[in-house]
């Protein structure tokens, strides 16, 4: 997955990367109360697809930390299809512990 630079960053002065981000927005509230739902995640069509997610905001997101993206290779009516599963990761679930 490519594209722009996030529109957060982390803290880098009083955190390690990644461990410490603003508050986080709806939308990447809710797609990591999806993904922490999810026990296998979700691939990054589907999120974009059925929840209407921008590429950009799960770009973000993963940059930050709070969720990986990883390419796959899965079978589809017989082929082989590559696709991009996203997972929460524990900083996310900490994100999303704090309120």
């Amino acid at each position: 997955m490519m594209g722009p630079p996030p529109s957060r960053k982390a803290n880098t002065e009083t955190c390690a990367p990644g461990e410490a981000m603003e508050r986080l927005t709806k939308d990447e509230r809710r797609l990591l109360e999806l993904l922490a739902a999810s026990d296998d995640g979700c691939t990054e069509a589907f999120l974009q697809g059925a929840y209407g997610f921008m590429l950009d905001l799960m770009i973000g997101v993963v940059r930050a930390g709070l969720m990986t993206a990883t390419a796959e290779r899965v079978i589809a009516a017989g082929k082989p299809v590559h696709i991009t599963r996203v997972r929460i990761t524990d900083i996310g679930r900490r994100a999303l512990a704090e309120r």
